[in-house]
């Protein structure tokens, strides 16, 4: 019914606008500003035919909104796979990290030990961390290791293991 009613009203509307497009061009004074007025009245009567187009398929305001709905799932499905990129990045980073230290402590105990470790572990549980010593014989000395390991990493002795 919306439409009907629309077309009505156009119709009625394109009516007045010839007769006045007629009344213009009559009322003009000289022929030389005809072609001025016949100029200007088709632009407008242009615009006018061209005006159901906009009510029938649909309002440009539409289709705006519809792009930036469109752009806005862009940016967020562009901003999500960052996000994971970045948490990515940072369990690699996180990774190679716990590795170099690992090294480093594998160094550090049995520099300052004198014993041999086979392998260092390092593993973090809610924030904290804990260590596992493998080493190579069964040490006389575990608690003075456990001890200075320890003191030297500033951890207590019970985010420490020992293996064989």
């Amino acid at each position: 019914m919306d439409h009907i009613q629309y077309l009505t009203d156009w119709t009625i509307g394109l009516a007045v606008l010839i007769l006045l497009f007629l009344i213009a061009d009559i009322l003009t004074p000289s022929d030389s500003w005809k072609p001025f007025v016949r100029f200007t009245a088709g632009l407008i009567f242009l615009f006018w035919v061209l005006s159901p187009i906009k009510q029938f398929f649909g309002d440009p305001g539409a289709i705006t909104l519809s792009l930036t709905d469109e752009l806005e799932k862009w940016v967020s499905d562009e901003k999500k796979n960052a996000d994971e990129l970045i948490e990515s990045m940072s369990t690699d980073q996180s990774a190679y990290i716990l590795e170099q230290s690992e090294d480093t402590v594998l160094n550090l105990i049995e520099d300052s030990c004198n014993c041999e470790i086979n392998e260092v572990v390092i593993s973090e549980k809610d924030q904290a961390y804990s260590i596992t010593l493998s080493l190579s014989e069964n040490s006389k000395n575990q608690e003075a290791l456990l001890e200075n390991t320890s003191e030297l990493l500033g951890i207590p002795t019970s985010q420490i293991t020992i293996l064989y």
